[in-house]
């Protein structure tokens, strides 16, 4: 018996000093407002959806305009990893004016089987909360600007035509949400869901921003989208680029044979605020 409470004593003493440890390292609201505070020396820093009500603005300078940057989706039906990757064409012109917040979406696909789609809405709504958050801790809607990838650039426009008091400009590379034109044919929901979703966004409020577009890109392509472009002419302008192929047409953001061109579009959008220079 002494054997076992000289070696029990021990153990249970290590234990809880162990866990002690443990709970005083495990600060995640504390981690979440030094990553708050660093803004202005990182530029760029990535908040998950379910943190929106966490964040600490109130010692971001009020001279800083906001950038809402939204990630593509890879499978609507799982929760997907969150892209750290913000295009040049942004980054190099938000360098000195902005702080960039990249949404980290927790939105997929609900398994409603005449709702195909649903995650779009729902990650709409997610920019909503981070607009709403933003304006709520003295930010200018004036000073607020979305940008955002594929599914990211098409929830941003859901977004803007639902909002258009809350934000300034919105800038959408590649938007699309619905899969590729091809499995649209193998999944017919799909391509309902999309023509659903488009007949929103030219019954809301005019966009405003730049549309950027691309050839051979095997999910939704300029011609798609001149409609839209013919409703909101004044204040939606359209960029087309055939830069690739079309295994890589939908990733012409980051691999831009344009860029100089569209560096220019973005920093005249970025500082002036419109899409028609």
């Amino acid at each position: 018996m002494n054997i076992y409470i000289k070696i029990f004593i021990p153990l249970l003493f290590i234990s809880t000093l162990f866990l002690c440890v443990l709970h005083l390292l495990d600060i995640p609201k504390e981690k979440t407002e030094i990553a708050i505070h660093n803004i202005e020396k990182t530029l760029i820093f990535a908040i998950n959806a379910n943190e929106i009500n966490t964040l600490m603005l109130d010692k971001i300078s009020k001279n800083k305009k906001v950038l809402i940057y939204n990630h593509g989706t890879v499978n609507p039906r799982k929760l997907n990893s969150c892209s750290k990757y913000v295009p040049s064409s942004i980054t190099d012109n938000a360098f000195r004016d902005f702080f960039i917040i990249i949404l980290c979406s927790n939105s997929i696909e609900k398994p409603y089987p005449k709702a195909t789609g649903n995650y779009t809405f729902s990650r709409a709504n997610e920019i909503k909360r981070l607009v709403d958050k933003v304006l709520e801790d003295g930010f200018s809607s004036n000073d607020i600007f979305l940008a955002g990838h594929s599914a990211g650039a098409w929830s941003s426009m859901l977004f803007a035509s639902l909002n258009p008091e809350k934000y300034n400009s919105i800038i959408a590379f590649a938007p699309a949400f619905a899969g590729t034109r091809q499995s649209q044919i193998q999944y017919p929901n799909w391509r309902l869901a999309n023509n659903y979703q488009m007949q929103k966004l030219k019954s809301g409020a005019p966009i405003r921003g730049l549309l950027f577009t691309y050839e051979k890109d095997p999910f939704m392509q300029p011609n798609d989208f001149l409609d839209l472009i013919a409703l909101f002419s004044g204040s939606l302008r359209l960029i087309s680029y055939d830069c690739h192929d079309s295994e890589h047409a939908h990733m012409t953001h980051s691999l831009d044979c344009m860029s100089h061109q569209t560096k220019s579009l973005i920093e005249s959008l970025l500082s002036n605020g419109e899409a028609f220079p």
